[in-house]
């Protein structure tokens, strides 16, 4: 049986359609109204935020450096870089040891290769080594571990910092006895990569060449003078100062040895024991150099010399020899007489030493010269440490 719905009239469906329109439109007024006077806003549609990127997690603090090595053997790769640290002038004050870590302030121009270099050729001496090492150059600081028989000594922070003083010292060295020749040796010399004072015979075969070929290295030049020695023989070539000869033969001797040699700042004497230690002799010679505007330096042959007192009684300017880097002609000696050299320039800020035209003191010097230079020693001219 089918049920039949009644159709409802087109005029009827639209009635009903506006009645409900109507009581949408008055309820949704009420609702308003009711919001107004209750001093709330309408509800908002929540939309979901996306969440908020959690900040990362901080770091978990390094564990306490285990110390794995034998304390005595610590102590012994601990006391090799402290002294090196000591050599590169860093004042105590800026160490630190706390038995795990070690810490130290260097400068920032501190030369990293060589320090290194130097530093590790030291350690293997204790069977030590420096490991994983890292240059943080963005918060200027260097990190390695240290290690005694591959176990953990101390792990090692050096902090650069800038201002802190890098120059411990000037150092001027003068080689003696240039003029006999002309060779590979004097070339090698000329060409060494750290400043030196030439001191040149006046009068020899090759005096003249040398002189030129020095002053196109930029070396200073000196005149090496023959003087008087108190023992020994000694050849009068026509320029050497003996303290029998009157003044003005004396004074023509040392104006010859300039003119020889124009390029020479100045003069010291080759032997001449006896010469500077006669004070009447000493004053014509220095009279004569304050004439043409030298300077003096006493290569101090004998203890007993006058010519630094002479020369500041004149005004000259001058300076004295404090040591002979190769008095002996030993390797082992020469290295440690250039150690000597570069304590006196930390302990009193400068210093001036004699070597002399041999291949030994020559490879010595081109082993020795830039560690020396890394610890802060400035070799510099001469003129460099005349006041």
């Amino acid at each position: 049986m089918k049920i039949k719905l009644p159709k409802l009239s087109f005029d009827r469906l639209t009635m009903w359609i506006i009645v409900l329109s109507i009581s949408a439109v008055v309820l949704g007024t009420i609702r308003i109204v009711t919001w107004r006077s209750a001093g709330t806003p309408p509800p908002v549609e929540q939309t979901a935020r996306p969440e908020t990127a959690k900040p990362p997690a901080s770091p978990k603090p390094t564990a306490p450096a285990v110390i794995e090595a034998d304390p005595e053997d610590a102590a012994a790769a601990v006391e090799v870089l402290t002294r090196l640290l000591g050599e590169f002038h860093i004042r105590e004050n800026l160490i630190r040891d706390s038995g795990s870590t070690y810490s130290a302030t260097v400068p920032k121009e501190l030369p990293v290769i060589d320090f290194l270099a130097e530093l590790r050729r030291r350690l293997d001496r204790v069977d030590a080594r420096l490991e994983h090492i890292k240059d943080d150059r963005a918060r200027s600081r260097i990190d390695a571990e240290l290690l005694v028989d591959d176990k953990l000594a101390r792990r090692v922070t050096l902090w650069r910092r800038s201002g802190l003083k890098t120059v411990s010292g000037k150092a001027a060295i003068i080689i003696d006895d240039f003029g006999y020749s002309y060779n590979s040796l004097v070339k090698e010399f000329l060409l060494l990569g750290f400043p030196l004072t030439v001191s040149i015979i006046p009068g020899l075969e090759e005096s003249k060449r040398v002189a030129r070929e020095a002053a196109l290295t930029n070396r200073t030049i000196l005149v090496h003078m023959p003087m008087e020695p108190e023992e020994g023989k000694y050849v009068d070539d026509g320029f050497t100062i003996l303290s029998r000869l009157d003044p003005g033969t004396i004074r023509l001797r040392v104006r010859s040895a300039f003119t020889q040699l124009p390029t020479a700042v100045g003069m010291n004497n080759h032997q001449g024991s006896k010469t500077t230690s006669d004070r009447a002799t000493m004053k014509i010679v220095l009279e004569e150099l304050k004439r043409q505007n030298k300077i003096f330096i006493d290569s101090r042959t004998n203890s007993a010399s006058v010519a630094m007192e002479v020369a500041r009684s004149l005004r000259v300017p001058a300076a004295a020899n404090q040591l002979f880097i190769d008095a002996e002609d030993n390797s082992d000696f020469i290295r440690s007489q250039l150690n000597k050299m570069a304590d006196l320039a930390v302990a009193n800020g400068q210093v001036v030493a004699i070597g002399h035209l041999r291949k030994r003191t020559l490879r010595v010097l081109q082993e020795m010269m830039p560690r020396l230079h890394t610890r802060g020693i400035d070799f510099v001219s001469i003129t460099d440490v005349i006041p």
